[in-house]
C-alpha cells in the first residue's frame, strides 16, 4: 500500500485532474503511521546506520532551519508553507518502509520484495508513456491546475507528476532495480521489459539530470559486468550487450538534445512547447549561475544558514516560476543555506556510508540495487532541491536502506552455535592417564 501511494504519484495526479492531492498524502501517512505502530522490527535492524543518518538530515534540517527562521524573524516562503509537513511525513515514510520492507525480507526473499516494488515502478512509467492522453484531461481541468506547473506541461512526458523531473527520477529507480535483478539472473522477463520501459519514459521526460542518472546507473553496470568478465572468467552475454545498447542510445540522445526536443513534441491544444530549448551547457550554466549565487548568500551565515524555504527562493535570482525567483536548484547548497552545515555533512555521509558497504559486501541483488539507487539520489540531489524529502525518493530511501542492512547480515551468515571446550587442566589430566573426581 505505501508502495502504490508513494512511487507512482497519485496525490499529484489527483492535483493535475482535480486540484486537490491531500486525501492521497493523508492516507500515505496513515498507512506509515500503521506500519511504524504495529510491525515489530527495531528500527535499528531496519535502517542501519545509513538509515539513521538520513532521518538525521531531515530532522537537524527541520529543527535548525524553523529556530534560524525564528531568530530572524521571518516567516515561511508562502509558496512553501507547508514545507515542516513535507519534511515530517518523509521522516516517516523512510522509517515506515524500512521497518516494513525489513519485515518482508524475514519471510520472503529480496528479489521478491525488489520485484513486487518493479512492478509498482513499471506502472507508473506506463503512466508516463501515457501523458498525450492523459494531459487532455489535465487540461480540461486547467482552471484547477497549480498555475506555476502549468508550463511544464506542455512538449514533455510527465504522466501523473506535476514535474517531468519527478517522473525521471521514477523511471531512473526502475532501471536501476531492473538491471539489478538482471544482473543477478532473476526475473528477467519481466525485469529486462521494465529496463526498456524505464529508459524509453526517463528520456520522453527530456529531464537532462534524468539523463546523466541513467548513464552512471549504465556505467555502473557495465563495470560490473566487465569485472565479472576479468576476474571471475564469467561473462553475461546478454545483460552486457543490453546495457551497451541501451548506453550507446543515450549517448546519441546526449549529442542530439536540442534536434530531439525540436521534433519529439505533441500539441497539448494550446501550443507547441518544450521546455529543452536551450543547449545543455546553457542549461548547466544557468545551474552554476544559481550555484554561484546560493554560495555567495552561504558564506555569510556558513555554520546555521538562513532559515528554512529560504533558498527554495533565492534573493537576486531570475524568475523560474512566473514571478517567482528560482530557487537553489541542489539539494546540498539547499541544506546548507538553509540549516547550516550539519544536514548537508550528515546527507554526504549517507550517501558515503552505503556506497562504502556496497563496496565492502560481496557482490549481491541487494547490494546492487541499493548502490545503484544510491547514484541516482546523489545525482538528483545535484539539480532538485526536494529530493531528501521528496516522497518517491524517500520510499526509495527506506527501500534501500532495509535491502542493504539486510546483505549486511546475509554477508555474515547465520552465527555458529556455541560448543562447550574442554580446560586445557582436563585435556592434560585426560592425556596423563588420569580421570579428575567429581571433587577436584
Amino acid at each position: 500500500m505505501a508502495a502504490l501511494l508513494a512511487l507512482p504519484g497519485l496525490n499529484q495526479m489527483s492535483i493535475l485532474a482535480g486540484g486537490r492531492g491531500w486525501p492521497f498524502t493523508l492516507a500515505l501517512a496513515l498507512c506509515c503511521a500503521f506500519l511504524c505502530l504495529t510491525v515489530r522490527v527495531p528500527a535499528r535492524r531496519a535502517l542501519g546506520a545509513p538509515g539513521f543518518l538520513i532521518v538525521a538530515t531531515l530532522v537537524s534540517y527541520l529543527i535548525i532551519g524553523i529556530i534560524v527562521l525564528l531568530l530572524a524573524d521571518e516567516g515561511l516562503h508562502p509558496s512553501n508553507y507547508t514545507m515542516p509537513l513535507r519534511v515530517g511525513l518523509a521522516i516517516l515514510l523512510i522509517v515506515a518502509t524500512a521497518i516494513g520492507a525489513s519485515a518482508m525480507l524475514q519471510r520472503i526473499e529480496v528479489e521478491s520484495l525488489l520485484r513486487g516494488v518493479l512492478v509498482v515502478l513499471a506502472a507508473a512509467c506506463i503512466i508516463i508513456l501515457l501523458t498525450p492522453w492523459l494531459q487532455r484531461y489535465y487540461i480540461i481541468s486547467n482552471s484547477r491546475l497549480p498555475t506555476i506547473w502549468a508550463s511544464t506541461l506542455e512538449g514533455r512526458f510527465t504522466g501523473s507528476f506535476v514535474n517531468p523531473n519527478y517522473a525521471s527520477a521514477i523511471a531512473s529507480y526502475a532501471v536501476a532495480i531492473s538491471l539489478s535483478l538482471l544482473y543477478g539472473g532473476r526475473y528477467r522477463t519481466l525485469a529486462g521489459p521494465v529496463a526498456l520501459l524505464g529508459s524509453v519514459a526517463a528520456f520522453l521526460t527530456f529531464s537532462r539530470t534524468g539523463i546523466v542518472a541513467l548513464a552512471l546507473v549504465f556505467i555502473f553496470f557495465l563495470g560490473l559486468s566487465m569485472s565479472r568478465f576479468l576476474f571471475r572468467k564469467v561473462f553475461s552475454g546478454w545483460v552486457l550487450a543490453a546495457i551497451v545498447l541501451i548506453a550507446g542510445a543515450f549517448v546519441l540522445a546526449i549529442a542530439n538534445l536540442d534536434y530531439l526536443s525540436e521534433h519529439f513534441i505533441f500539441d497539448t491544444g494550446r501550443r507547441k512547447r518544450v521546455n529543452l530549448g536551450d543547449s545543455v551547457v546553457d542549461f548547466y550554466g544557468q545551474r552554476l549561475a544559481l550555484w554561484s549565487n546560493g554560495l555567495s548568500q552561504i558564506a555569510e551565515s556558513p555554520l546555521f544558514g538562513h532559515g528554512i524555504t529560504l533558498f527554495h527562493s533565492l534573493k537576486n535570482a531570475d524568475g523560474c516560476k512566473m514571478s517567482e525567483a528560482c530557487g537553489v536548484h541542489n539539494a546540498y547548497l539547499m541544506l546548507w543555506g538553509e540549516a547550516g552545515i550539519l544536514p548537508p555533512t550528515l546527507l554526504l555521509l549517507f550517501i558515503g556510508s552505503l556506497l562504502w558497504r556496497w563496496w565492502m559486501l560481496p557482490r549481491s541483488v541487494a547490494a546492487n540495487a541499493g548502490a545503484s539507487c544510491v547514484l541516482v539520489i546523489a545525482t538528483w540531489c545535484l539539480t532538485q532541491d526536494d529530493t531528501p524529502y521528496y516522497i518517491g525518493s524517500g520510499f526509495m530511501i527506506g527501500l534501500v536502506c532495509a535491502v542493504m542492512a539486510h546483505a549486511a547480515r546475509e554477508s555474515r551468515g547465520p552465527r555458529p552455535a556455541r560448543t562447550l571446550q574442554p580446560s586445557s587442566a582436563s585435556i592434560r589430566t585426560e592425556a596423563g592417564g588420569i580421570t579428575p573426581s567429581g571433587a577436584g
